[in-house]
């Protein structure tokens, strides 16, 4: 908030209205709680729209026309909204004197907790309300004995239940609450569960792994789930990984994985019966919030084709392929690359639409390309026999200059995980990849790559000249050269290579430099005493002029 107020005077008008028009466009729905209703949703993101603005705009920033329209949009229907005086408003904590209004306390007597709930059947406000939660995290004998009793009376309460599962679903409280509450849960009526869908699906999910003895209440519980999302949730534009994980469908999908799991599992042994047909439907439906499901699925491919190979032939592979559903092929892609590991049988059946991927860069999340990048990268290192050399070659030369700075970061922390082993990896991987694999275009030669090829160089030791004639053609002048310095001096090997270090740290550091690292120095005295000789050269004069003239 204090950040705010500071650009107000400060701000370009291009930064000024480029920020505005994010504090316009507001907070993502992921920033609010699962089970917050439509109306305290809208206002919640009105006030933090409106509160931001306004401290932006209190110290000399001028509103664009969308900022101006929204604020008078907003003050119209909230015309109780004022900063506060004192500036609190710019703090999420506050210390006080006692005078403001205190939070509601609820009864600790069982009695009248029953009647205080009658009473208030939901919190007031997103900003003012009473101590339910806490009381259900605190006691949750006395609250869960409370609900029960009016849901005996069939008075049900959806936000107050969701209130109260979300505090049972505390490590210390979701065995023992699932033991007591997923009976009554179970007789919910359709309403009051559609009110507390998100809850109920989080709820469900931290009881999962432990269900025991209760397992005809987990798989109505989970049904239920998957009906209510699947027809109650609106279709979203958003296909990401972390939408699916937070949607009841994608709860309800990890709430079967964790039953799953908590079997001891065997290669071969099949999929249990009350799965099967459950993911089959999820792989199957046309339907977003439905096939939601698969893409939670899509991260466990491994377990389940090593479990039951023919079900994930059938089902699951197919959901991959481009051809079929674009839009859910990058979902499932999205998912899997979040943390993919080779495997060869499944790159085997993914082959064709793993090599795919970067013709469909537009439609595919950013972080899920870079995931691919590193991914590809270390195929193509590992040299996986699934695919061949003209195969991986013609898809590296596909990438986009961004991702194949990924490549060359992927390289340079590859060797740097190699250990003892760095200078065998160099020879047998790094090299080889560079031979078969580096794209020869323009794209591939930018300041990241020049950057992390300088690196590979640096942390080559006794291997440097392999490795620098593998990468001098490779090199180019960086801003980013800082990390190179710090490397070249702690592994000493200006001393044992001087004439390639020189070399590279000429090619690396450009001439309108901004600011020169303390590190050049000593690397320059250190080519001086192992080779006299390179003092004469016109790099060691370029970097030694260069250094003078930032000495101070």
């Amino acid at each position: 908030m204090r950040l705010l107020v500071s650009f107000g005077p400060i701000l370009a008008a291009g930064h000024m209205q480029k920020l505005q028009g994010a504090l316009v466009e507001g907070p993502p729905r992921t920033r609010f709680r699962d089970d917050i209703g439509d109306d305290e949703l809208e206002s919640s993101s009105n006030r933090m729209r409106w509160l931001r603005l306004k401290k932006l705009l209190s110290n000399g920033g001028t509103a664009t026309g969308a900022a101006d329209a929204f604020i008078a949009s907003v003050e119209k229907r909230y015309p109780e909204w004022q900063l506060a005086p004192d500036d609190r408003d710019e703090f999420p904590m506050w210390s006080s004197n006692g005078e403001e209004q205190p939070v509601e306390q609820s009864p600790k007597n069982i009695k009248k907790l029953v009647e205080w709930l009658r009473n208030n059947p939901s919190s007031e406000s997103a900003f003012s309300g009473d101590n339910w939660s806490e009381r259900c995290r605190d006691d949750f004998r006395r609250s869960f004995f409370a609900l029960r009793k009016l849901a005996s009376e069939e008075v049900w309460l959806p936000q107050r239940w969701a209130e109260a599962l979300y505090a049972w679903s505390s490590d210390e409280l979701v065995d023992s609450s699932w033991k007591h509450a997923s009976s009554v849960i179970v007789g919910m009526p359709d309403e009051c569960f559609k009110g507390a869908l998100r809850a109920i699906a989080w709820w469900v999910s931290r009881a999962s792994k432990n269900v025991r003895g209760h397992e005809e209440a987990f798989f109505t519980l989970v049904d239920r789930i998957i009906e209510t999302g699947t027809i109650t949730v609106e279709a979203s534009d958003d296909f990401s990984l972390n939408h699916a994980i937070n949607h009841p469908v994608g709860h309800a999908t990890s709430s079967l994985l964790n039953w799953w799991s908590s079997i001891e599992l065997e290669d071969d042994q099949g999929l249990p019966d009350e799965l099967k047909d459950r993911f089959a439907e999820m792989c199957n439906a046309e339907d977003q919030p439905l096939w939601i499901g698969s893409v939670i699925l899509a991260q466990q491919i491994i377990p389940l084709l090593r479990v039951d190979q023919d079900w994930t032939k059938q089902y699951l592979i197919p959901a991959f392929n481009w051809d079929a559903d674009v839009i859910k092929a990058a979902a499932m892609w999205d998912s899997f690359l979040h943390a993919p590991r080779v495997y060869l049988p499944l790159l085997e059946l993914l082959e064709v639409p793993f090599l795919a991927v970067p013709d469909h860069i537009d439609v595919l999340e950013e972080q899920c390309l870079k995931q691919y990048t590193r991914f590809l990268t270390y195929i193509a290192l590992g040299e996986a026999s699934v695919f061949s050399s003209t195969e991986l070659k013609d898809v590296f030369s596909k990438l986009p200059a961004e991702y194949i700075n990924t490549v060359a970061e992927t390289l340079f922390q590859a060797l740097q995980g190699a250990g003892d082993q760095q200078a065998e990896y160099l020879k047998n991987r790094i090299i080889p990849f560079m031979k078969r694999f580096w794209p020869n275009k323009p794209e591939a030669r930018t300041p990241e790559t020049f950057r992390y090829f300088a690196q590979i160089c640096a942390i080559s030791a006794g291997e440097l000249p392999s490795a620098f004639e593998c990468f001098k053609d490779h090199l180019g002048q960086t801003d980013h050269f800082g990390h190179l310095l710090r490397l070249l001096s702690e592994r000493g090997v200006a001393s044992n290579h001087p004439s390639e270090v020189l070399h590279i740290l000429d090619a690396t550091i450009p001439q309108d430099v901004k600011y020169l690292h303390g590190n050049l120095k000593p690397l320059l005295d250190a080519i001086q005493l192992s080779n006299p000789a390179l003092i004469e050269s016109p790099q060691f004069t370029r970097l030694s002029i260069l250094y003078r003239q930032h000495e101070n």
